[in-house]
């Protein structure tokens, strides 16, 4: 149990629905077997009532495990004293098993009908989840268990969500420039069979115990043992059940425990039919990949400690992190704190709730994170907060699971919406390759100026949205040879400025490998040689100062009466990656006289 807590690191590491859940249906199993031993009606009321414990936790353990429970109680009576079993002792545990589910959930699920929110629950906590294991296709499968023998294109894509999170923690620059991993199929065969080990486990139980349990009573023969195998088989195919996609490996660790109480069984009875000599080989073996695991998980866990050495020492933490993360969470906790008047809530998005736990702050809407399935009405729900409360700040994880799609296809309607009234106002990144978040600030409500797009268009832009602004996206090309964009305007007479911002679209910052990047803005009167008003060179894949919009005021009125050509070019070495959503020059829009904002955020 200390190496599989370890191992399941990060997300049961600390207090949360998934830990009281497991406790909850591991008592409601010990409960079982016990009432099943004693013959005992006040236990199997018990493990009913533990079983709706474990479904309160938000978790489909609970039911699902009381449903092969269900199931086994039926199967029981049939393995005691040969004979046909009276239907009272068939019917008397499932119905005790039934009632003890119904003291547990029938309160709640009152209270929640005579709030009107019963349908609300129904199609959060059931409905939609499943809709999601189901129709989401997205979410990770079991990796094929073939081929062992060489790398696995497919395991080696998504490696970031199969692999142990622990090791990718603490150990993973060895192990991602070892030659094992880089050279040959060692980790794609060992990460396969870890995977797939629960469910030849079940199968392998199944077989031998469902087995020796029919050879029995063929021979009307009653062994105490099969109540209890039964009983086990259950809470094991029950969490087996409950293991829809994503099967990664947060979500493996869960059904890893009964898992892990059958092999132990099946290990026994296969020692004790052995000879003398195998049975202490097949011992000793076991005892030897038990302390070589150990020994892993204690020198996981050491040098786990001497990583996370930098303590978050506000009142809802009292914990500590590593020194990358933790000085960054500090810095936008203590700006939350400054800029967020006390009790406004502050929403985060779409899938760190953790900050707006340490910032104890609520979220708007009812909603804690944005997840590709949910309510369809969740936008507008979100939306209407945001127009009651107008919050001043919004938090955006810039650092997010690719899997799951991007936010602004998963809340499209919420993506426009604060494109329309927010802006980024500061980013926290401390290193190319680590956590990216953004807070952002609700815009003026007038801007001023005309845009740049309302003047004719631009030719060879392409618009689009970013986070969080209006773009022309241009295309990067090599020093020399870019394609620029094209506006031809009038500018009028008198002072006459155009405001813009240059940037890299944020959904790339992370893990950018071109660079650096040269935005330039040149100026053309009829007939007359181009000027260049604007040359800058940024490098955001590499310098963590550059990741943000970058803003820039450029006098016209040099050219004032006059049609002018602006052109608008990035420039880039190398050949960059889909490089028509790279980068852009955000809400570009003149300002004429002495009015108006100095630039657009």
């Amino acid at each position: 149990m200390f190496a599989w807590r370890v191992w399941a690191f990060p997300h049961w590491q600390a207090y949360g629905y998934s830990l009281p859940a497991a406790a909850a249906v591991a008592l409601a199993a010990a409960a079982a077997m016990a009432a099943h031993r004693r013959r005992s009606r006040a236990l199997w009321l018990a493990a009913g009532v533990l079983f709706g414990c474990t479904t309160l936790c938000k978790q489909s353990y609970g039911l699902a495990v009381a449903a092969t429970t269900g199931a086994a109680l039926v199967a029981l009576p049939f393995l005691e004293p040969p004979g046909r079993p009276r239907t009272r002792d068939v019917l008397a545990p499932l119905v005790l098993l039934g009632a003890g589910l119904l003291v547990a959930l029938g309160p709640p699920l009152a209270q929640l009908a005579a709030q009107g929110a019963l349908d609300d629950f129904v199609r959060q906590a059931i409905v939609q989840p499943m809709r999601g294991a189901v129709g989401f296709h997205a979410y990770l499968r079991l990796p094929d268990l073939w081929p062992l023998h060489r790398q696995d294109a497919a395991l080696g894509a998504a490696i970031g969500s199969y692999f142990p999170a622990i090791l990718a923690t603490v150990w993973w620059p060895s192990i991602s420039a070892s030659w094992l991993l880089r050279e040959t199929p060692v980790w794609d065969a060992g990460l396969k069979l870890v995977y797939w080990a629960p469910v030849f486990t079940f199968a392998a139980a199944t077989l031998v115990w469902g087995g020796t349990a029919a050879a029995d009573l063929s021979r009307r023969r009653v062994d105490a043992v099969h109540g209890p195998r039964l009983l086990a088989l259950a809470l094991a195919g029950g969490f087996l059940l409950a293991f829809p996609p994503p099967r990664d490996w947060t979500h493996l660790m869960m059904v890893v425990p009964p898992q892990a109480l059958l092999g132990a069984a099946l290990l026994r009875d296969l020692t004790a039919r052995l000879p003398g000599p195998a049975a202490r080989t097949v011992r000793t073996a076991c005892w030897a990949a038990l302390a070589l695991l150990l020994g892993a998980t204690a020198a996981l866990v050491r040098d786990f400690r001497r990583q996370m050495d930098f303590p978050l020492d506000g009142p809802r933490a009292g914990v500590f992190a590593d020194r990358q993360n933790g000085p960054l969470l500090r810095d936008l906790l203590e700006h939350v704190e400054r800029v967020v008047p006390p009790g406004v809530p502050v929403p985060i998005y779409p899938l760190q709730p953790m900050i707006g736990f340490l910032a104890g702050r609520e979220p708007v809407g009812g909603f804690h994170v944005i997840w590709p399935v949910q309510d369809p009405g969740r936008d507008d729900r979100i939306i209407a907060d945001l127009e009651g409360l107008r919050p001043p700040l919004v938090v955006y994880g810039l650092s997010q699971y690719a899997l799951l799609g991007r936010f602004q296809e998963n809340a499209p309607r919420l993506f426009d919406y604060l494109v329309a009234h927010y802006a980024i106002e500061r980013v926290f990144s401390r290193e190319p390759y680590g956590t990216v978040l953004a807070t952002l600030a609700r815009r003026p409500d007038e801007t001023g100026g005309t845009a740049l797009r309302s003047m004719g268009g631009v030719e060879g832009a392409r618009e689009t949205r970013w986070p969080f602004a209006d773009v022309l996206a241009v295309p990067v090309g090599p020093p020399g040879g870019a394609t620029a964009a094209h506006a031809r305007i009038d500018v009028p007479s008198g002072e006459a400025r155009l405001v813009l911002a240059y940037g890299i679209n944020p959904d790339r910052w992370l893990g950018l490998d071109a660079g650096p990047f040269t935005f330039s803005v040149t100026v053309a009167p009829a007939g007359d040689a181009p000027r260049t008003l604007l040359r800058r060179t940024i490098d955001p894949g590499r310098e963590v100062a550059d990741r943000r919009w970058h803003d820039a005021t450029l006098d016209l009125s040099s050219f004032a009466g006059q049609r002018v050509d602006l052109a608008l070019a990035v420039e880039a070495p190398g050949a960059p990656e889909r490089p028509d959503d790279l980068a852009g020059f955000a809400e570009p829009r003149l300002l004429t006289g002495r009015s108006g904002l100095a630039s657009p955020r």
